[in-house]
């Protein structure tokens, strides 16, 4: 009975065109993240980053300290995914006090995604977590940074072989030059 009802729920959801799930389009997502309904404000944080507004962050950041763990684990995600560096202290700070495993995990990511200054010393502290979730996403986190930091490194390299390399060219042909 319960296995047949799971599995008609199941079929439902897949069936149902995702339209019918869509959250509503808000007039001023910002000022919706102080809405009393959790379920607007995790609307509004999905909406804010769906536009881009990257005007005043300030609201998101303090979407940190909502009462719903969705919620926080949101802002979390939406600040890493809007790569906001400025909330690299704050997330990192965040991190420090929080104590659901989901929203630690997602400041996490959000630190790997932002790589700010402050993001290496925190994803570096949690590979110290007791969690082996928290643990794989600080690694994941940190992988970014070093992703990135080894592909400036790289296109570093290449700008000052390339400058070497015309360099040389230069002096290969006045030298071919000098000898007609």
């Amino acid at each position: 009975m319960i296995r047949e009802r799971f599995v008609r729920s199941l079929a439902l959801f897949l069936l149902v065109p995702s339209f019918v799930f869509a959250t509503p389009r808000l007039a001023d997502p910002l000022a919706s993240l102080r809405d009393p309904d959790p379920n607007l404000r995790r609307a509004a944080i999905d909406q804010v980053v769906q536009e881009n507004l990257r005007k005043d962050l300030k609201p998101l950041r303090r979407a940190l300290d909502d009462s719903n763990v969705l919620v926080r684990e949101s802002a979390a995600w939406a600040l890493g995914k809007m790569r906001d560096i400025p909330s690299d202290r704050a997330l990192s700070k965040k991190y420090g006090g929080e104590k659901s495993l989901l929203v630690r995990v997602a400041i996490l990511g959000a630190l790997g995604n932002i790589r700010g200054p402050i993001a290496k010393g925190t994803l570096q502290e949690a590979l110290q977590d007791p969690s082996p979730v928290v643990q794989k996403a600080a690694a994941a986190g940190l992988a970014e940074i070093s992703s990135q930091e080894e592909a400036e490194r790289l296109k570093a390299r290449k700008s000052s072989g390339h400058k070497k390399s015309r360099k040389k060219h230069r002096r290969s042909t006045s030298n071919s030059s000098q000898d007609r």
